[in-house]
């Protein structure tokens, strides 16, 4: 099969990963958390979700935390006008390329009770409903 031009001069395009692969499904979310280093030398800190999983969740904030650091976090579950309590490790974190001042962080949940794992689930599979096909 030949290249085109537009291959050579510029490659294949990278294909975007196929969400519908991952373990957890992520929601697009606008949740209100809070969160404090696990050590709690941090003050608490408010932020919003941008999407969580079962697994995780990633999140916007004015803080520059370092990866690796463990955070408690207290995630707002509305349905159930409950805040869910969550101990989790931050993945990584970025400027936001967009927004100065603010930065994106991605974390992975260390310890969560079943119970708390199922509203998270629950809020998934509910909004997935709602939306529009």
């Amino acid at each position: 099969m030949a290249k085109s031009i537009l291959d050579i001069l510029f490659g294949k395009p990278k294909k975007k990963k196929d969400l519908g692969d991952r373990a957890h499904p992520r929601l697009k979310a606008f949740n209100l958390i809070k969160f404090t280093l696990s050590d709690g030398t941090h003050y608490e800190s408010i932020s919003n979700i941008i999407n969580i999983s079962e697994t995780g969740l990633q999140f916007t904030t004015y803080e520059q935390l370092a990866p690796g650091q463990p955070l408690r976090m207290l995630i707002s579950i509305p349905h159930a006008n409950k805040e869910v309590p969550i101990k989790a490790n931050l993945v990584w974190i970025r400027k936001d390329k967009v927004r100065k001042g603010i930065f994106l962080a991605g974390v992975r949940f260390e310890k969560i009770e079943d119970s708390h794992r199922e509203l998270i689930r629950e809020m998934i599979q509910a909004r997935k409903q709602q939306r529009p096909r």
